[in-house]
């Protein structure tokens, strides 16, 4: 497949795993109690209406960016330069933990040893952590392309969307262990960003993949 291809490819399975992962509005029509007052995470939960159909968007938002990771490293930079691997290594890392997160059962926790069939609320539960990772690997993605994006526009609309992702995790964090009544809808609002970001990802790649002067500014001989 020509290079132009996978980077038309990759723009849109990053487009379409962002809205995978916000599958979250589903659940004002299947599940509205919970949407109205839970975390999403709540909706994942054995027992909610249609829970599977949640895992599944997450599931599948993983496997999409694995991909996304594969066809960035193995089709379309052979030269593999240290941002380009560390942004491939974060969409894995995110894709890997997201479905992770999604497929634990919500009663396991990591302290105080590795275990499942805790209380529900005590210890710090997997979710969190597995959670924590992914989010890890999307913000070295948006790092390493927001050092080094292929224009100065692109770096600046990755930095402001990082910026913006990153104040919207801390401020729902603030919200989830303080118990605000809030705290869902500042959820909401870090997902949304987060499928920005992976949207934003995406054009990074895309634009990674062209040669500077393959669309414009070609030469032409003047008439004699």
């Amino acid at each position: 497949m020509p290079k132009q291809n996978y980077r038309r490819l990759i723009l849109a399975l990053c487009l379409a795993a962002g809205l995978l992962y916000n599958s979250w509005p589903l659940g004002y029509v299947l599940d509205a109690p919970t949407a109205r007052s839970g975390l999403a995470s709540d909706l994942e939960l054995a027992g909610h209406p249609y829970y599977w159909l949640f895992i599944l968007g997450d599931v599948a938002t993983g496997l999409v960016l694995l991909l996304v990771s594969w066809v960035m490293y193995f089709k379309m930079n052979s030269s593999h330069s240290k941002s380009w691997a560390l942004a491939c290594l974060g969409l894995a890392l995110f894709g890997v933990f997201t479905m992770v997160c999604a497929l634990l059962p919500s009663e396991c926790t990591v302290t105080p040893l590795l275990r499942c069939g805790a209380d529900h609320g005590h210890g710090l539960g997997l979710d969190a952590a597995t959670s924590s990772v992914a989010a890890a690997g999307l913000l070295l993605s948006l790092v390493s392309f927001g050092l080094s994006g292929r224009s100065a526009n692109l770096r600046y609309l990755t930095r402001v969307t990082l910026a913006g992702w990153a104040v919207s995790g801390l401020v729902f964090v603030s919200a989830a262990l303080t118990e605000s009544r809030s705290a869902h809808r500042t959820q909401y609002a870090f997902l949304i960003l987060s499928g920005l970001a992976i949207a934003v990802i995406g054009l990074n790649i895309k634009s990674a993949g062209q040669k500077p002067g393959t669309s414009h500014n070609r030469t032409h001989s003047a008439p004699s």
